[in-house]
Formats: C-alpha cells, sequence, structure tokens
C-alpha cells in the first residue's frame, strides 16, 4: 500500500472470495481477511500480509450436515471495500473435500424448500462420503518415525505416512480395502515425493499389475480413474533415495459413467517391446540392458558414466506403433529417442531434457522397426522401462 494523496493517513485492504457455484448457489462476494496499514505519510509504502483461513473457503451443506471445500474457480478480490475491487486472482481447486462431518442437532418440524437454482445437484451424504479407502488397512517395508502407514488412511489431511528417506530398497506403500471393489477414482494427496511412482493393482495381495509410471502433479493432488477394475489391494511405490510421503490416499468404487469410458482392451495396452531384442553400449554393474524391456519398473539398466551412450530394441519387422512411453531413473544429461526401419538412418522423434525422467508419447502414427534412447554428453543415465504400443 502507497499514500498517493496528500495527506497522511491509514488504508483498510479487505479481501473477498467468490466461491465456486459447482454444487451450492453462493453469494458474490464474501469478505475473507482484512488488514490496516499503520499511519502513512505521504508517498510512504507499508506491505500487508492478510492470512485467509480455510475456513473462509468452505460451505455449509444443510441437507447432509457437512462442511466442504467446493472444486472450482475461487476469485479472490482485493479493495479497500466490495463497491471498489482494485484486483482479482484465481485458485482452481480441482477436487470437492469434506473437511467437517457434523450433525443437525436443531432441524425444523416441517420440510421447506431449499433455495437453490435448478441445474445444481446438492451430493448426498454417500457421495460426499465414498472413500471406500478410509480406515482400511494400509502397509509398508519402512516408515519414518510416527508417520506409519494407518495415518494416510485415516481421513485426516494434517496426519501423513513418510517413507524412509534413507531406505535402500524401493519404498512399498500398500493398501488393502479387505474385499474386491469395482474402482473407480484413486486420489493421492501427497506430503512430497521426489521421484515418479508406480501404481499397481491386485485382487489376491500376491500377484500385482503395473499401471504405469508417473510424476507428482505441481499440487501433489494425482487422480487416476480405474474405471471400474476389480481390485483389493492397490501399492503405490517410489525408487530407492526419492523421498516420499502422503497425506491420504484415497478410493472410490466405480460409477456408471466410469465403466461406460473404460479403455477398450483394458486399463494397459500390450507393450510390444517386452522381451524383445536389446542392445546397448555398455551397463553399470548388474544394471543390464534386457532390464529396460522386461515389464518390471523395479529393475532397469543403467549406462556407465563416461564415452558413447544408448540403448536400442529391436521390434523384428517394420510396425506402426501408436505410443511410447519411457520411463529415467536419472537422466543427468539431455537424451534423444530416434526411429529407424533399417537400422542405419534415424530420425529424431523427442528431445529429451537433462532430469527429464518421464516422457509419454501417446499420438505416434509412426512406422519403425528400432527404437534407440541415445544419451548426448557423458554422466549417468539410466532406463527403468521402455514401453511401445501399437
Amino acid at each position: 500500500m502507497t499514500n498517493t494523496g496528500s495527506v497522511a493517513g491509514r488504508e483498510v485492504v479487505q479481501i473477498y472470495v467468490s466461491k465456486p457455484e459447482t454444487t451450492l448457489e453462493q453469494a458474490a462476494l464474501e469478505l475473507a481477511g482484512f488488514g490496516k496499514t499503520q499511519l502513512l505519510a505521504v508517498g510512504e509504502s507499508e506491505t500487508l500480509t492478510i492470512v485467509i483461513p480455510v475456513d473462509a473457503l468452505t460451505s455449509y451443506d444443510t441437507q447432509n450436515s457437512l462442511y466442504f471445500i467446493d472444486k472450482g474457480t475461487f476469485t479472490f478480490s482485493v479493495g479497500a471495500s466490495s463497491a471498489d475491487i482494485k484486483d482479482t486472482k484465481s485458485l482452481v481447486y480441482d477436487e470437492l473435500t469434506v473437511t467437517k462431518d457434523v450433525e443437525n442437532i436443531a432441524t425444523p418440524d416441517t420440510d421447506f424448500d431449499y433455495i437453490q437454482k435448478d441445474s445444481y445437484k446438492i451430493p448426498t451424504a454417500e457421495e460426499l462420503n465414498s472413500n471406500i479407502a478410509k480406515g482400511k488397512t494400509a502397509t509398508d517395508n519402512g516408515h519414518e518415525g510416527d508417520y506409519v502407514a494407518s495415518n494416510a488412511l485415516d481421513g485426516d489431511y494434517i496426519t501423513r505416512w513418510s517413507g524412509l528417506g534413507t531406505t535402500e530398497s524401493i519404498h512399498k506403500f500398500t493398501v488393502d480395502l479387505g474385499e474386491v471393489y469395482e474402482i473407480g477414482k484413486i486420489v493421492i494427496c501427497w506430503e512430497a515425493v521426489q521421484a515418479p511412482y508406480t501404481l499397481s493393482v491386485s485382487r489376491d495381495g500376491q500377484s500385482f499389475e503395473s499401471l504405469g509410471i508417473f510424476s507428482a502433479s505441481e499440487a501433489y493432488v494425482d487422480e487416476h480413474n480405474l474405471y471400474g477394475e476389480e481390485i483389493r489391494y492397490i501399492r503405490v511405490s517410489v525408487p530407492k533415495g526419492g523421498y516420499c510421503s502422503i497425506f491420504e490416499f484415497e478410493a472410490y468404487e466405480a460409477t456408471e459413467e466410469d465403466k461406460a469410458n473404460r479403455p477398450e482392451g483394458g486399463l494397459k495396452k500390450e507393450n510390444i517391446a517386452i522381451g524383445k531384442t536389446v542392445t546397448a553400449t555398455d551397463h553399470e554393474a548388474a544394471y543390464i540392458k534386457d532390464y529396460a524391456v522386461d515389464g518390471n519398473y523395479e529393475t532397469r539398466w543403467g549406462s556407465l558414466p563416461s564415452g558413447e551412450a544408448w540403448l536400442q530394441i529391436d521390434l523384428g519387422e517394420v510396425t506402426r506403433v501408436s505410443g511410447l512411453n519411457l520411463y529415467l531413473e536419472s537422466a543427468w544429461v539431455p537424451y534423444r529417442i530416434e526411429f529407424s526401419k533399417d537400422g542405419k538412418t534415424y530420425e529424431t522423434v523427442y528431445n529429451g531434457q537433462k532430469d527429464e525422467l518421464t516422457v509419454l508419447l501417446t499420438e505416434l502414427d509412426t512406422e519403425v522397426r528400432y527404437i534407440r534412447v541415445y544419451r548426448e554428453g557423458a554422466n549417468w543415465f539410466s532406463i527403468i522401462e521402455l514401453e511401445v504400443y501399437q
């Protein structure tokens, strides 16, 4: 705040929030916070810090007696009053989150109509509280102090599970839902994760199917849809040395819409690179070239840090491919992905940057036989898995 007037004075700064009307009809503006400057001389400035409490973002569902933060766009307006707005900023909240479940103890004796637009649908208590992972069993292969696995299933976004940051093995966090469910949405609320993670599922807790390797979103809230897959066990794995901590892990039963949108062929297409012939310039210790196409996200090929380095797979014949996934354990230098039909002339289809550990090329329509990942420069470089899809 700067006093641009001709006399000394104070000013009140008010911040208003406009909540999304995804679920309920809302007021145009609600006061969320305010502050007042000290006495400012002409031309003098002061920086005010105004903290917006979480309660200022919540709404109350009278029918289901729940406080929640709705999903959608929150707009924050700042000014001297609601009639004198100087600037606005927006924040998108991806998921409806219940913050408090209470009980109405002073309800009216007669029914009455709720004031809401016809286009709004207030969710039922079951819809808002359908996290079937809450209170279920969670296990791990190591945790830090009191940050036990069960903390990630307690419905509290303050408590958390934390893997051992110094462990020499892969972090494994496993949820047992107690019985087989048709699973739709899975939500992972991270406190921190320093490496791409693997999501895998199982019916019996013995044989797990890996769904892929994922990088956490910038918001540290990741959502995956399993489209009605019958599942009892869900596992999150993070490579060794990759610190990881989960505030809350949620799982929801599939809706009819989830099932209708299930991808043709299931959750994951057939990876035609598995078991194909692999060549490479070299390998580090036991991290041999075949580990890059074995379908196992817990093995990897590692190159020596000096000299030229590349790994190539031969599909056996020229094949039309639609997608390619490359998952790296490390990339201390840039790299490129190259295609060739004859193993002699190569075309670069992607340039990867240093520390870019996940590449998903989903819109390919190319004929290729040889696929080569070429490291540009000398340094550590390691591939967890190279997947190819028709």
